[in-house]
C-alpha cells in the first residue's frame, strides 16, 4: 500500500489513470452522455475530494505522485469541459470524428490464399451419362451435384449462373465463413485512444496551467502553515487566500484561510487597543482616537474597541450621533456585556429615543436584576 492511499485507493487511481488514457471524460467521470447537471457536480465533487493531491500533503504515496496531480488534472479538465455546453459539443464532435477515421477492417482472404483442409475424392463424372462400352452393368451412377451455397444470388454472393460454372467442392471452401474475431475495443474508447493519440500536445497543453496553478497554490499554502507556526495569523491569512485563489475548489484552503484570518484580525486589533490604553494613560486623546479607530478597522470579534471608541466621540464634541454606531456595534459583538448596553441606552435617551432606551435598560436587568441606574433609567423611559 502506498503512504497515505488506503488500497482501494491505489486500484481506483490506476483505473482512472488507464481511462484517462484510453477512454473519454465520460468515463472518467463516470456519468452517462445524457447526464444530468447535478450528477456531473456529484461526480466531479466526490473524485476531486478523494484525489486530491493536497489531501495527501506530507504523506509517503509510494510513486504514485505524479499519477495523482496527472488525474486530478484529467477529473479537472473533463469537469470543464463537460460543464460548458459548447466545449461538451466540439469534444462530442471530435469523438465522432475519431470514430469515423478508424480504419475498416480487412476484407476475409481470397480463395485463392485460402487454406481448406482436403477435398474428398472427386468422381469421374457429374452428370448420369450412359456406362460406356464394357462397363459393368452394376457400376454406380454419378453422384449428384451439391446444392448451391447457402449466398448464392444473396447481395454480394456468387451469381447463380456462376455457380453452376463453377466447381462446386471450391465454391464450398471458397465461401466457408471467417473464424469469429476477438473481443474488439468499444468504439468509444478507441475514437478516445486515437483522439488522445493525435492530440497529445493540445492535452498537455491543457493540463500544464492547471498542474502549474495546484503547484502555487500549495506553496502559498505552506508559506500560511509557516506563518501559523510563527504566531504570524495576518501573514498567514494572506498566503491561504492566495492558495485559494489558485485552488478556489479546495475545501481545505478555504477553512484554513477563514481561521487565520479571524485570528489575524484580532491579533491586529489588540495591539492597537494596547496602543491606545497606553496613550489614554498619558492623557493623550488624539492618539488613543487613532489607535481605536484603528483597531476597529480590523472589524475584530470582541466589542472592545467600538465601546472606548464611542466613549471618547462621546466626551470631545458631546456628539452621541456618532457615538451611537460604535456602541450599537459594541453591543452587537457582545451582547451580554452591561457596560456596553447602558452605554447604548444612555445615548438613545440623550437623543429622545425612548422605546429603544427603555428596550437596553429593560435588557440589562434581565443580565442584572439589581442594577439601580438601570432601574431609574426604566421609570424615566417608561411611556
Amino acid at each position: 500500500m502506498s503512504g497515505g492511499l488506503k488500497p482501494e485507493d491505489v486500484a481506483e487511481l490506476h483505473r482512472l489513470s488507464e481511462v484517462l488514457r484510453d477512454g473519454t471524460h465520460y468515463e472518467l467521470l463516470g456519468v452517462a452522455e445524457d447526464f444530468d447537471r447535478t450528477a456531473l457536480k456529484n461526480a466531479y465533487h466526490n473524485l476531486s475530494r478523494r484525489f486530491h493531491p493536497d489531501r495527501y500533503y506530507r504523506q509517503d504515496l509510494g510513486g504514485l505522485e505524479k499519477m495523482l496531480e496527472d488525474v486530478f488534472a484529467g477529473v479537472n479538465q473533463a469537469y470543464r469541459t463537460l460543464g460548458d455546453e459548447r466545449a461538451r459539443a466540439q469534444y462530442d464532435q471530435d469523438l465522432v470524428t475519431a470514430q469515423k477515421r478508424k480504419p475498416k477492417p480487412k476484407p476475409p482472404a481470397a480463395a485463392a490464399t485460402a487454406r481448406p483442409s482436403p477435398a474428398p475424392p472427386r468422381p469421374v463424372t457429374t452428370t448420369a451419362s450412359p456406362p460406356p462400352a464394357g462397363a459393368s452393368p452394376r457400376s454406380p451412377p454419378a453422384r449428384p451435384p451439391p446444392p448451391p451455397p447457402p449466398n448464392v444470388g444473396r447481395p454480394g454472393g456468387a451469381s447463380p449462373a456462376a455457380a453452376a460454372t463453377a466447381d462446386p467442392y471450391t465454391v464450398r471452401f471458397t465461401l466457408r465463413p471467417p473464424p469469429p474475431p476477438r473481443r474488439a475495443t468499444p468504439p468509444a474508447r478507441q475514437a478516445r485512444r486515437r483522439a488522445q493519440e493525435a492530440s497529445s500536445p493540445a492535452v498537455d497543453a491543457l493540463k500544464a496551467p492547471i498542474i502549474e496553478r495546484l503547484k502555487k497554490a500549495r506553496g502559498f499554502f505552506k508559506l500560511g502553515e509557516a506563518d501559523v507556526a510563527a504566531n504570524e495569523w495576518s501573514k498567514a491569512a494572506r498566503n491561504f487566500k492566495l492558495a485559494m485563489e489558485f485552488d478556489p475548489r479546495n475545501e481545505e484552503y478555504k477553512k484554513r484561510f477563514t481561521e487565520a484570518d479571524a485570528k489575524g484580525r484580532r491579533q491586529q486589533a489588540e495591539k492597537q487597543i494596547e496602543l491606545a490604553k497606553k496613550a489614554e494613560s498619558f492623557s493623550s486623546t488624539k492618539e488613543a482616537f487613532f489607535h481605536y479607530h484603528q483597531a476597529v478597522g480590523f472589524d475584530p470579534p470582541m466589542g472592545e474597541p467600538f465601546y472606548r471608541l464611542g466613549k471618547i466621540i462621546q466626551a470631545n464634541g458631546n456628539d452621541h450621533k456618532g457615538a451611537l454606531t460604535y456602541f450599537r456595534k459594541a453591543v452587537d459583538k457582545d451582547p451580554q456585556v452591561v457596560e456596553y448596553r447602558l452605554a447604548l441606552a444612555n445615548v438613545y435617551e440623550a437623543l429622545a429615543m425612548k422605546l429603544n432606551a427603555n428596550r437596553e435598560f429593560k435588557a440589562i436587568l434581565a443580565l442584572k436584576p439589581d442594577h439601580e441606574e438601570a432601574k431609574a433609567g426604566l421609570k424615566r423611559t417608561a411611556g
